[in-house]
């Protein structure tokens, strides 16, 4: 589980998840920079032996093709467009009295962002950070354009001085910043580099030039 989220953050792709133990089911869409993730809720895998398995607790058979039924549903909207998918809040299941209950889920940017920069979970290998290949600075270049792709009330707790917003979940819609449309050196940031060297790749293919992203990011950034 740990695994699907952490490709799912580093793809920017849409997780819709589910856990069926006995009677009940709980379900949701997890969706790095659009919500919270699988380790918001659950930061690490718990202890071995901790948590009973499906043979020993069992799982009945109605509420797998209900709760199945659901996250196709779920991922219909998602693929469509329409109606609301369950972003931001965990549907609870219980088949015993065949009602659903929602509970409001708030995701952290930087949990985010620490998922998206460590190794593969449970196995060995470059991180998120090698999977582009961008230009990369370690430190401010004098004389370049900062853009900072957070999200805006990551942008609104603290920036670089003089950087301009432009989430990349705006640049994933088409988004352009004005300095990059304009061809000049642009220097694109986020909290630690990852998202900086995602919007850096899309613009890219889409034909821009001229941007680097700032290795470490703005945390990075902090500590120096």
């Amino acid at each position: 589980r740990h695994i699907a989220s952490w490709v799912a953050a580093c793809l920017g792709v849409p997780h819709v998840w589910a856990s069926i133990l006995g009677f009940d089911a709980q379900l949701t869409v997890f969706w790095a920079d659009h919500g919270p993730i699988y380790e918001d809720l659950f930061p690490t895998p718990p202890p071995a032996g901790s948590v009973p398995s499906c043979s020993q607790a069992g799982v009945l058979g109605p509420v797998v093709g209900v709760v199945g039924s659901t996250m196709a549903m779920e991922a219909l909207k998602l693929i469509t467009g329409v109606g609301r998918p369950l972003i931001g809040k965990l549907g609870y299941y219980s088949s015993m009295d065949g009602t659903w209950e929602y509970i409001p889920v708030v995701g952290d940017p930087a949990v985010a962002e620490r998922v998206r920069v460590r190794e593969v979970p449970g196995g060995s290998g470059s991180g998120a950070t090698e999977m582009l290949d961008v230009p990369r600075v370690s430190s401010l270049v004098p004389g370049a354009v900062l853009v900072d792709v957070r999200e805006p009330s990551e942008f609104t707790a603290y920036s670089i001085p003089g950087a301009v917003n432009i989430p990349l979940s705006s640049i994933r819609e088409g988004a352009v910043p004005d300095a990059v449309a304009a061809g000049q050196d642009v220097l694109v940031y986020c909290a630690a580099g990852i998202r900086s060297a995602q919007a850096i790749a899309i613009l890219q293919a889409a034909g821009h030039g001229g941007m680097s992203s700032l290795d470490g990011g703005i945390e990075g950034w902090l500590d120096s």
